[in-house]
């Protein structure tokens, strides 16, 4: 017998036995612990993997702190960048304003020229005239008065010529201070342009050091994974050190004492206890094949033991392995028990099973009523006509002086038991009674 649930429990992680809480013959519940276990490498690791776990995790922190440090630079740098094009756009309207005035003194300039070009004609114009109208004074042919009034008119235009040539000066020196101040904003722009390309600059060396910057955090986030991961395998085998109880049962063995060196090879070295679980019982049992067919899950059993003399134990069918081994032609057959029958039943106990498949009414014949020949296995039946008709037929055990028929009889048919070898199908024959035993051999006409 064996109980439902049985293990041996053994230890995962190699260490060193520290104590046992359990005994030979305790109860245990599921989840309770049984023994600890000391292992000096485990320990040493898992405080390593810790260490490296707060590491992993200070160098993520700082990866993301040096991210937003480089993200506020990209946008100082961007900031920048459109500033300087701001003043490269002021630069180049102020180029354009400049240019404009320039333009317009130029405009200016001509005009002056022009007007200190009349201004020069009229005061050579005014000149000749008076010279001329004086030598007429001189001569009697104008009175003082005109001739003073040509003379005023050359002075005024002399006045107007140096006013003209004044303006025109004044125009040539604005001109010169427009061109200055053009040449000044050309200056201005090329500056600004170099200001804008240097911010471009500046913005794409941010956005590289961003990305690498994200980069190093993507990196230190993939380490913090698999220092956790390995932290993680180390807490596992850490916690293998303590052995708890894989479900409800009594000790029934120990295999190891305190300060044993138990090594996890999967050896029995590694066993430290034996675990049944009291209740229902299981016997394995190897069906021949003529009965096995006729078994199914659920069909009743029974148990008995040689230790416990006219106690039987009712039992069932709960697993039936449908398949047969090819060397035996048997099929393993589990049967349980509906209970410990108050805790007579033990784990390791012999007991004998009696199964009560449903068996269908079979025929026995004598063993003397068979025919064996080239046809086969068949039988000589009496038909209603009282002629002889051979009929092959399938046996089934054989019981000795009977045989079983599997296939091929019914129980009314009339067979000739000790056939004659001079009987041949269709012969007729007469027999005493038709309801007398089929022991009773027919006589041939």
């Amino acid at each position: 017998m064996q109980g439902v649930d049985e293990s041996i429990i053994s230890a995962r992680q190699t260490g060193y036995l520290a104590r046992y809480l359990v005994d030979i013959g305790d109860r245990v519940r599921k989840g309770q612990l049984l023994a600890v276990l000391t292992s000096p490498d485990t320990d040493q690791q898992l405080a390593q993997a810790r260490a490296q776990a707060v590491q992993s995790g200070a160098a993520v922190s700082q990866s993301r702190s040096d991210e937003v440090r480089l993200q506020a630079a990209t946008s100082a740098a961007r900031a920048q960048a459109a500033q300087a094009t701001a003043q490269l756009s002021h630069a180049q309207a102020a180029q354009a304003q400049a240019a404009a005035q320039v333009a317009a003194a130029s405009r200016q300039v001509a005009q002056a020229q022009a007007a200190a070009e009349h201004s020069r004609q009229a005061e050579r114009l005014a000149q000749r005239t008076w010279l001329r109208n004086q030598q007429l004074l001189n001569e009697g042919f104008v009175s003082t008065q005109d001739a003073d009034q040509f003379q005023a008119a050359w002075k005024e235009a002399q006045a107007d010529l140096v006013a003209a040539q004044r303006g025109d000066d004044a125009s040539a020196a604005n001109l010169k201070a427009q061109q200055a101040a053009f040449e000044s904003s050309k200056a201005d722009v090329v500056a600004a342009r170099a200001n804008v390309q240097s911010a471009r600059d500046n913005v794409a060396a941010a956005a590289a050091s961003q990305q690498s910057g994200q980069s190093a955090i993507a990196a230190a986030v993939a380490n913090q994974q698999a220092v956790e991961s390995n932290l993680q395998r180390n807490q596992t085998l850490a916690g293998f050190e303590r052995v708890v109880a894989p479900f409800d049962g009594r000790i029934t063995n120990r295999y190891a004492d305190a300060g044993t060196l138990i090594t996890a090879d999967g050896s029995n070295k590694a066993y430290l206890f034996g675990l049944s679980r009291r209740g229902r019982l299981r016997v394995q049992v190897h069906v021949p094949e003529s009965y096995a067919l006729a078994l199914k899950v659920g069909q009743p059993a029974t148990m008995t033991v040689k230790e416990l003399p006219g106690q039987t134990f009712p039992s069932v069918i709960t697993k039936v392995s449908d398949a047969f081994d090819p060397t035996t032609r048997t099929e393993l057959v589990e049967v349980w028990t509906h209970d410990d029958a108050h805790g007579k039943l033990l784990p390791g106990m012999y007991a004998n099973v009696t199964l009560k498949p449903p068996m269908k009414p079979s025929l026995h014949i004598p063993g003397t009523a068979l025919i064996t020949d080239s046809r086969g296995t068949g039988v000589d039946l009496v038909t209603p006509q009282h002629t002889v008709q051979y009929k092959e037929i399938s046996l089934g055990r054989d019981y000795g002086a009977e045989v079983e028929v599997v296939n091929g009889l019914e129980a009314k048919d009339l067979i000739v038991d000790t056939p004659s070898d001079t009987l041949k199908d269709g012969q007729q024959v007469d027999y005493d009674d038709p309801d007398a035993p089929a022991s009773s051999a027919p006589t041939p006409r």
